[in-house]
C-alpha cells in the first residue's frame, strides 16, 4: 500500500514503472508484435518507412522484430539472474545467521572475498569455462551478485 502511494506520488518513480511494464508486455506479446521473423532477410539498409518501421541493418534483418526479441531475452536475463541472486544471497545469509561459528565466519569470508573482486572480470572468467548461451549468462550473472544479498 506505502508503495503504490509512493509511487504515485513520485513522478520519475510512476515514469520507470510504466517503462517497465510497457517493455514487459511487449516483451510477453513479442510474437504478435513483430512484423517481421528477426531472422529474415531483406535487402540492406533499408531506411525506415512503412514496412520497416525502424528500417533494416547491413544484413538486411528487421530492426524492430530484432529490438523486440533483444528485449525479450534481455528481461529474461534480468529476471533469472535477479531471482537466483537475491535466492542463493537469502539462504547463505540465513544460513550464516542462524548457524554461528565456523560456517558463519566461512560464509562471510566468502561473501568479502566476492565482494572485493570486481564483477565485470568475474563474469568473464566464468563465462570462458561455459558455453556461450543465454541461460549461461544469467547462471554467471546471478552466480556473481549474490554476496550484497547475503551481506
Amino acid at each position: 500500500m506505502q508503495l503504490t502511494r509512493h509511487v504515485r506520488q513520485n513522478r520519475t518513480a510512476l515514469a520507470g514503472a510504466l517503462g517497465l511494464s510497457v517493455f514487459a508486455l511487449g516483451a510477453l506479446l513479442a510474437p504478435l508484435l513483430m512484423p517481421y521473423d528477426p531472422w529474415q532477410h531483406f535487402a540492406p539498409f533499408i531506411p525506415p518507412f512503412g514496412t520497416h518501421f525502424l528500417g533494416t541493418d547491413d544484413v538486411g534483418r528487421d530492426i524492430l522484430s530484432e529490438l523486440i526479441i533483444g528485449t525479450r531475452v534481455s528481461l529474461g536475463v534480468g529476471l533469472v539472474s535477479g531471482i537466483l541472486a537475491v535466492t542463493s544471497g537469502v539462504l547463505l545469509g540465513l544460513l550464516a545467521g542462524f548457524r554461528r561459528g565456523a560456517l558463519d565466519e566461512f560464509l562471510m569470508g566468502l561473501t568479502d572475498i566476492v565482494l572485493v573482486i570486481p564483477a565485470l572480470p568475474l563474469v568473464i572468467l566464468f563465462s570462458v569455462y561455459l558455453e556461450p548461451s543465454v541461460w549461461n549468462t544469467a547462471l554467471v550473472i546471478g552466480l556473481i551478485l549474490w554476496p550484497s544479498t547475503a551481506r
